[in-house]
């Protein structure tokens, strides 16, 4: 409930930096996407699309929810609407993870990785050299910046798994 002080109808404040999308200023994929001029950090009007945009796919991704889940048509999610929302995310999900663990053992050896860096990598690169350009990296960004604006899907870019541990035995220490 709001605090008493609070005013009846006013917006919520701006999340900070760091919010669940990674804040618009920190690093990780929203970062390269909105960042426009390729600088490498977003400047007041990157931050500002990228603000906009966030909230426009919100509004989106909410409207959908209600318009697929909402069975009762009550306008709000009953607790079986909402798990039956949950089951639907995990099955695509998983249906997207095991489209990259091509021999289904339930993790993502570096060859896989690899093939599905090759894919990702062959849609955008448009003139075949094995490079994403300047152009290519408008297109991109253009692309997964309509993604994030409709709400559509969460852009996935593939990456690298991070290195195994120091004391693995797959670190190559031998030991």
């Amino acid at each position: 409930p709001p605090d008493a002080s609070e005013g009846e109808g006013e917006a919520p404040p701006p999340p900070p930096d760091g919010d669940h999308h990674g804040g618009p200023r920190g690093g990780g994929l929203l970062a390269f996407i909105y960042d426009d001029d390729n600088s490498h950090s977003l400047d007041d009007a990157e931050t500002a699309k990228l603000q906009a945009d966030l909230a426009a796919g919100c509004t989106a991704r909410n409207a959908t929810l209600l318009a697929t889940f909402d069975a009762d048509a009550s306008g709000d999610l009953s607790q079986s609407e909402w798990d039956s929302a949950v089951a639907a995310a995990k099955t695509k999900h998983d249906a997207a993870f095991a489209a990259i663990d091509t021999d289904g053992d339930g993790t993502i050896a570096s060859t896989e990785m690899d093939a599905a860096r090759a894919a990702f990598l062959a849609t955008w690169d448009s003139d075949g050299d094995g490079a994403l350009g300047d152009d290519e990296l408008a297109t991109l960004r253009a692309a997964m910046q309509q993604l994030v604006r409709t709400g559509d899907e969460r852009p996935v870019i593939p990456r690298p798994p991070p290195p195994p541990p120091p004391w693995s035995s797959s670190s190559g220490s031998g030991q």
